[in-house]
């Protein structure tokens, strides 16, 4: 009797489970979990393309009044070649799980900004950006807000490109 009992449990967990995966799998946790397994910037997962002109990053350091609900941070990738390049960013919260990812094609010699809320798709975070490009591209990054302050960013060049690490950003 105990057997039966056990495999009428287990068929009736299996069945369960096999049920309730479509709405597990569906849910803002999966989502999170299936964003994190794929964590680092590339080609084969871009992300959306980040089309900011520098102007964008001119309107939002012009004094206004002080809205002190506001900060994001701005990172402004520069591209020291004379050929277009495309950098693909990934943003991670506090805890260190991606949730939010991108992609800008910064031109020859040019300049392109990214927001940190452009990687996390409006929601608000602490955390950091971490951008791969297969050019020489170098990033700087200002904190914007009611007042405007630069951050550190590692920036690192070799034969296969460039890495570069926002170790500190916030969106808000």
């Amino acid at each position: 009797m105990k057997l039966f009992s056990l495999n009428l449990l287990k068929k009736s967990c299996l069945g369960s489970a096999i049920l309730a995966a479509p709405l597990l799998m569906s849910g803002p946790a999966f989502a999170q979990t299936a964003l994190s397994v794929d964590s680092e910037p590339s080609e084969k997962n871009p992300g959306v393309e980040i089309v900011r002109p520098v102007e964008d990053l001119a309107d939002i350091v012009r004094p206004h009044p002080v809205d002190r609900d506001f900060i994001n941070t701005a990172l402004v990738l520069t591209d020291a070649g004379g050929r277009g390049s495309v950098t693909y960013c990934v943003a991670y919260n506090q805890r260190g799980d991606a949730i939010g990812r991108g992609f800008s094609k910064v031109p020859g010699n040019g300049v392109r900004v990214v927001f940190a809320s452009d990687l996390s798709n409006g929601v608000d975070f602490l955390g950091k950006i971490r951008c791969k490009s297969r050019d020489r591209v170098s990033g700087t990054a200002y904190i914007v807000g009611a007042d405007f302050s630069d951050t550190r960013v590692h920036n690192l060049h070799d034969r296969a490109g460039s890495v570069i690490s926002v170790p500190v950003v916030i969106s808000r």
